[in-house]
């Protein structure tokens, strides 16, 4: 028979958006039982259900989820191969701290390199996000999330590059069955290996910064930041609209 996909979405996506009812609260504890039957969304029945699901997500969307949102739907970001990737594990950093929930990065993308290609990662921030700011000289918290991602990358270097590679693998045979959407020749052709697909002589992680205008771009208090940040960030794209923003090569 024809191959079933594996679906999963996050919990939180399946909470009825619909829900308006009163739960009454009896002797310090609230009556989750009456609550239970009504409040998931258990059954996928087709575009009724896709329409619950697509509410829920909707309000847990803030400016950074939406700003993520246009940068993925761009048609000139079609290297973009994965979105809101959640590697497995902790990293441990050379300060001796760990990371919380092991890292969790926005976008992962593919550049042209010479007759290869190259696997880049980026973290994508609005303007008004604290963790571009640091309240002292230090650096801002986002510096050490980008620490976080290059250690984990360097640490996992063939296992990342190969399940990236057969993600591009997966994608081609997808458009073989009849997949409407347009694939990028480059994620293409690492799927049909003509080209391999790395990590570069180093990973490379990316900052997106959006949601701003002229006056804030020009604020000589966040230009003190952003200097803070071109230290430990070579690769920095800031743009005032997300939707304006390309990545890949």
């Amino acid at each position: 028979g024809p191959t079933v996909p594996k679906v999963t979405t996050n919990e939180k996506f399946l909470i009825d958006p619909a829900l308006n009812g009163q739960i009454a609260l009896i002797d310090g504890a609230f009556d989750i039982a009456r609550l239970s039957k009504r409040v998931l969304i258990s059954r996928y029945e087709g575009p009724k259900t896709l329409k619950k699901l697509k509410t829920s997500a909707q309000l847990f969307s803030g400016d950074e989820k939406i700003g993520c949102h246009q940068i993925t739907v761009n048609s000139r970001n079609g290297n973009v191969i994965d979105v809101e990737i959640t590697f497995p594990g902790k990293v441990s950093l050379d300060d001796g701290g760990d990371d919380k929930m092991g890292p969790r990065v926005d976008f992962a993308s593919i550049e042209r390199d010479g007759d290869q290609a190259r696997l880049v990662f980026w973290e994508a921030k609005t303007y008004q996000n604290g963790e571009l700011r640091a309240a002292t000289k230090g650096y801002p918290e986002v510096c050490r999330q980008i620490e976080i991602y290059r250690k984990y990358l360097t640490d996992h270097r063939a296992a990342v590059e190969a399940s990236y590679t057969g993600i591009a693998e997966d994608l081609v045979k997808i458009k073989a069955m009849g997949w409407k959407r347009s694939l990028s020749p480059l994620i293409e052709e690492i799927g049909t290996g003509k080209r391999r697909l790395s990590l570069g002589q180093e990973p490379k992680i990316g900052l997106l910064i959006f949601g701003f205008d002229a006056a804030q771009r020009d604020d000589q208090d966040w230009k003190l930041h952003l200097g803070r940040l071109r230290t430990a960030i070579p690769d920095i794209q800031l743009k005032g609209e997300a939707k304006r923003i390309v990545l890949g090569k």
